[in-house]
């Protein structure tokens, strides 16, 4: 019996109330439901029941994901040039008055962290705080429940214990189903552009702190690698460094240099 109840539940068909919603698979549910995979969220409320539509579901996201994928990168690279020549006007008019604020000249580092921290703030206002009254108020979440979905949401992690638009007794379904997934992806493209312009500021770039490799070069080799060219520079301009019985070492220090650059390659 409760096997039945929850097989009914999944179709749309609740057994609270003992009424019919409307069914998982309306317009409005499919659109929502295609917004959470292309941007990977994936609530899993709603789900392919069918062999034919798991198959689908398969093909539709292994399409869909790389193509939204490519039209953000797209996105987030025209706005990180409009981005760019806020962040030089806002460089140029604010560290004067900061500088002269402070009686101490203020670095142009040091004011675009400055620029990084408002637009987080302007991005905490308007897709938090804002959205997370908005839920709060519709679909009767307490508003740290309604902050949470909108967190949990926009950084794809998708529990799916919050999903808006399944109250049975929701006023034009479809269209705030539409909406929330407009929302969605806009605030995850938001999201993007907001690391994009922390990444770009230098206080902020821990890449360098990570990575092996620094022009091509792995970070443990490149200190033996300068330290033999040297030595080796040195015996090619300075041949009275060495005398006439060092020519061994020097044979040595040359075939070191050789391996240590046929490494690199």
């Amino acid at each position: 019996f409760i096997k039945l109840i929850s097989m009914a539940n999944d179709r749309g068909v609740p057994a609270v109330r003992n009424v019919s919603k409307d069914p998982n698979w309306s317009f409005g549910q499919a659109v929502f439901f295609s917004g959470t995979v292309l941007t990977t969220i994936g609530y899993g409320d709603a789900y392919p029941q069918t062999p034919l539509g798991k198959v689908f579901c398969i093909i539709f996201a292994a399409v869909g994901i790389p193509a939204t994928l490519l039209l953000l990168s797209a996105i987030i690279e025209r706005l990180m040039k409009l981005t760019n020549v806020v962040i030089t006007i806002f460089i140029e008019k604010v560290q004067p008055i900061l500088s002269n604020k402070f009686q101490n000249r203020i670095q142009r580092s040091h004011t675009h962290v400055l620029f990084a921290f408002l637009c987080a703030f302007c991005v905490f206002i308007l897709f938090f705080i804002i959205p997370a009254g908005i839920y709060s108020h519709i679909e009767g979440w307490s508003y740290l429940d309604s902050f949470y979905y909108c967190f949990i949401s926009l950084s794809t992690v998708g529990l799916g214990d919050y999903v808006p638009g399944d109250s049975d007794r929701q006023a034009h379904r479809h269209l705030y189903k539409i909406c929330s997934v407009l929302y969605l992806i806009v605030g995850v493209m938001v999201m993007v552009w907001l690391l994009e312009i922390f990444s770009q500021t230098p206080e902020f770039n821990l890449y360098r702190h990570f990575t092996l490799m620094k022009d091509g070069i792995l970070t443990s080799h490149q200190n033996t690698i300068h330290t033999a060219s040297s030595i080796t520079t040195s015996n090619i301009y300075s041949p009275g460094i060495f005398s006439q019985n060092d020519s061994t070492f020097s044979y040595q220090q040359q075939q070191f240099v050789g391996q240590q650059a046929s490494s690199v390659n």
